[in-house]
């Protein structure tokens, strides 16, 4: 499978887009660019999906198109990971912001207006490109922060089968094909947060907001 080549995205792009987004969507540009969810895995988180005290996020079903929660398409797409305090802790803000608690395990994290799951397209032209460009990111697509992720685990010298495992890939050489390439030493080093956020056992410090 050929090499995609996909933006550059700096942990500076990342705290503009995330202040774009918002409290309540930017947990979940954040689990895709730290984790490396995709974004029917991250759109279908549900509450019994963070734990909080364990320190990991399980990934168990995605949302899919239709709006309906699903299985993921392979077995290798339902995995558990370790998760930076930082993240889990703006995705327990997000919880006590809706008034959600451990006794509602199959609540969706992230919804619309309406509280209802995320519709794909009008979420991705009503919030993702809107803040993309109010970040000075046009035309970003999703896919590239879980590319982000890809390119962490690469940079902090994680092994293919580990990258394979946390990325839910399938077939390994789908792992190699989501690594972008980089013409240029100082583009080919990712966040330094979110490379260390990225590694199993090894959680990286977030920056401090004002």
């Amino acid at each position: 499978m050929p090499l995609v080549d996909r933006p550059a995205i700096t942990a500076d792009d990342l705290e503009r887009l995330g202040e774009a987004l918002g409290p309540d969507h930017a947990p979940m540009m954040w689990m895709a660019a730290v984790l490396g969810l995709r974004w029917g895995e991250a759109a279908g988180m549900t509450v019994g999906s963070i734990d909080v005290f364990r320190g990991t996020v399980t990934v168990a079903g995605q949302l899919g198109r239709d709006r309906e929660l699903a299985l993921p398409k392979s077995a290798a797409g339902q995995r558990k990971m370790a998760a930076p305090r930082w993240l889990l802790g703006d995705q327990a803000g997000l919880l006590a912001r809706r008034g959600l608690t451990g006794a509602d395990p199959s609540a969706l994290l992230f919804v619309n207006g309406h509280g209802d799951s995320l519709p794909y397209s009008p979420w991705r032209r009503s919030t993702l490109l809107l803040a993309c460009l109010a970040a000075g990111l046009p035309g970003l697509r999703f896919h590239a922060l879980r590319s982000n992720a890809a390119t962490a685990l690469e940079a902090a010298g994680v092994d293919m089968r580990t990258a394979q495992t946390r990325l839910g890939h399938a077939n390994p050489s789908t792992t190699l094909a989501c690594t972008p390439r980089r013409p240029s030493e100082p583009t080919r080093r990712p966040p330094t947060r979110c490379r260390s956020s990225s590694v199993p056992g090894k959680v990286g410090p977030r920056k401090a907001r004002n």
